[in-house]
């Protein structure tokens, strides 16, 4: 299994930010071939460092998609920016 780290940044647009990254990170650590979840909080600002496991890049992009879905779920967040290392998948 390879792994890789997807960086994403965040803006809380609504209600308490430690309470609502809490909630996002709940939900994102229950998707299957997630390891773990790194975030840091600044203001209304949270990057969020989520460790996975995959077979292929196949399998990644899934993954990548699954969290994506889940972040923009919630009405109380917006994604600034998202970062991945392409050489650690392919």
């Amino acid at each position: 299994m390879k792994q890789t780290v997807f960086e994403i940044e965040t803006h809380v647009t609504d209600g308490e930010p430690t309470k609502v990254i809490g909630s996002i990170r709940e939900n994102l650590l229950a998707i299957k071939n997630v390891l773990s979840i790194d975030v840091s909080v600044e203001s209304t600002f949270a990057s969020f460092k989520i460790a996975v496991e995959f077979e292929d890049g196949a399998q990644a992009k899934t993954l990548h998609r699954k969290i994506m879905k889940a972040l923009m779920s919630s009405d109380r967040i917006s994604i600034r920016q998202v970062t991945t290392k392409l050489n650690d998948i392919f």
